[in-house]
């Protein structure tokens, strides 16, 4: 599914791709009066409770929903 996910930016992280070695970025967005980690969003450039509107794609995981930033592959 697709949606447009729009709350404060909290804070950036990343983590370890298990298969590829490779680091991915994790920006934690809060809305909703939840805490959202969305996975490939590099939002590192942003200060803390900036307001952002980003397009996602979210699927069902293994624990619980799985949010992925929609990424422009050029």
């Amino acid at each position: 599914m697709q949606a447009m996910l729009q709350g404060k930016f909290m804070e950036q992280k990343s983590r370890t791709s298990k298969k590829t070695g490779e680091v991915i970025p994790l920006a934690c967005i809060y809305s909703g009066g939840e805490v959202v980690e969305v996975v490939n969003a590099d939002l590192s450039e942003l200060e803390f409770g900036t307001e952002v509107s980003i397009p996602v794609l979210i699927s069902s995981g293994n624990y619980g929903l799985y949010v992925r930033a929609v990424v422009d592959e050029e």
